[in-house]
C-alpha cells in the first residue's frame, strides 16, 4: 500500500518558535510521524506532506474554538492502494 502522513497547524499566525510559518510547522508533525514509521518497520516509501493551516473551515462551527483548534493540530496517516484508492 502506498502510504502518505499529512501534517496539519491550526490557522493562527506563528509569531516565535523554530519555524517561520504554519506549512512548516505541519510539515516538520508530518516528517516527524514519518521518521517514527520508518524507524519502526514501515520499509515503504512514505509520502510527506505539510497542509499549513489544515483543513479548519470543514471543522465543526459549533464546536468552541479551543477545541477546534487543538483537532487542526494534527497529523494524518492515509492508507492508499496501489492505484491511489483509500484503504
Amino acid at each position: 500500500n502506498n502510504i502518505e502522513v499529512i501534517g496539519h497547524a491550526d490557522p493562527n499566525v506563528i509569531r516565535r518558535g523554530a519555524y517561520d510559518t504554519n506549512w512548516e510547522l505541519s510539515l516538520a508533525r508530518a516528517a516527524a510521524v514519518a521518521r517514527a514509521l520508518a524507524v519502526n518497520g514501515i520499509s515503504r516509501e512514505i509520502r510527506v506532506v505539510g497542509a499549513g493551516a489544515s483543513r479548519f473551515g470543514e471543522l465543526d462551527p459549533d464546536l468552541p474554538l479551543s477545541q477546534r483548534e487543538e483537532m487542526a493540530r494534527r497529523v494524518d496517516i492515509v492508507v492508499r492502494d496501489r492505484l491511489g484508492a483509500l484503504r
